[in-house]
């Protein structure tokens, strides 16, 4: 595999790596008095720009020359201040071996022919991008009741009336949670209104300074069934009966269920796990929102060494701090490599 040059790379430059890394309909440069190299692909009438500091949109010139095209360009920025590699990183925009994406945390490419490296070849995460829609509910933790417990709520079948709460399977936040229950609660008390029983209240926050579940409700909360959400609210499985303060988890809610996100890559060698050798280039903990836009992009480039020469095809995949997969919900994934020699 050809090394680019650690130093600014001229017009004549550029011409000759696009060449040697096969750039297909490489149209050649366009250099005006400046410092900064730029790059685009047209597809039809879709242009893709890329500006190696991101959130710029394309000179006046450009957009004057692809009147009539769809213009998109990235947002993230790739190159720090001061640095030379603009020219570096316009190429391997181009070139798209090292770029995947995905709706699925789980992306391969594969490469024909393959690809050949030297022994000393190492590689990078350069960016990654998803958003934080892991799942924090599923089957095993979706559910509890409410009992209305008084002897004047008795109903014919002498059984005290109980709501059942199921939320379905997803990324959710406390006022998600929480109108998911009310919805349901709300049909229960539309249920009970010809019987002129007493309707269920109920409400549901966190506190923002530690992070504790505080519950309200007129009726009994019973955490103590199968599949209880109570461990993700901070709660223990117990029932809670009508306190007119409310009740407070013992513990922290833990809505945030994904502590660490580790990067895994088939073709390297040399990070460690719990002293094992592991596959994993990157490792972060998400402290975005959930919900919100996951946006990563290392400032210091570690690399680890590849464990082939001949690459037939590249995977990624996210995973846990248990190391199981993770589950994105369908959400796109965009993770950009580097690779180069060791000490280039």
């Amino acid at each position: 595999m050809e090394t680019l040059p650690n130093r600014p790379l001229t017009d004549q430059d550029i011409i000759k790596y696009a060449t040697k890394f096969k750039i297909d309909h490489f149209r050649g440069v366009f250099s005006r008095k400046g410092s900064h190299w730029v790059a685009f692909y047209k597809n039809k009438d879709k242009v893709v720009y890329f500006d190696s500091f991101g959130n710029l949109t394309p000179p006046i010139e450009l957009q004057k020359y692809l009147k009539g095209n769809k213009i998109k360009y990235n947002y993230t920025n790739y190159q720090n201040k001061n640095t030379f590699n603009c020219g570096h990183l316009c190429l391997n925009f181009l070139q798209c071996k090292n770029h995947l994406t995905g709706n699925t945390t789980t992306l391969s490419v594969h490469y024909f022919p393959p690809i050949d490296v030297y022994d000393d070849s190492e590689i990078a995460l350069l960016n990654l991008q998803t958003y934080n829609t892991f799942p924090n509910i599923n089957e095993t933790n979706n559910h509890f009741e409410i009992h209305l417990v008084n002897p004047d709520r008795l109903l014919n079948n002498n059984k005290f009336p109980t709501c059942f709460i199921t939320l379905k399977k997803g990324c959710y936040d406390i006022k998600d949670i929480k109108n998911q229950i009310l919805a349901q609660i709300n049909n229960f008390n539309n249920d009970l209104e010809y019987l002129e029983i007493e309707k269920i209240t109920f409400d549901i926050g966190i506190d923002q300074v530690d992070f504790r579940t505080t519950i309200f409700s007129n009726g009994t909360i019973c955490f103590n069934v199968e599949n209880s959400i109570a461990p993700l609210l901070g709660f223990e499985k117990k029932n809670y009966e009508h306190y007119i303060d409310g009740h407070r988890s013992q513990k922290v809610s833990n809505l945030n269920i994904v502590n660490s996100i580790k990067v895994m890559c088939n073709i390297t060698q040399g990070s460690f796990n719990n002293h094992m050798s592991s596959h994993s280039i990157y490792e972060f903990s998400p402290s975005e929102n959930i919900g919100s836009k996951l946006i990563q992009t290392p400032s210091n480039l570690i690399y680890y060494k590849l464990n082939k020469t001949n690459i037939e095809s590249l995977t990624i995949q996210l995973v846990d701090q248990d190391h199981n997969p993770i589950n994105n919900l369908g959400e796109k994934l965009i993770i950009n490599l580097h690779i180069k020699r060791f000490g280039s």
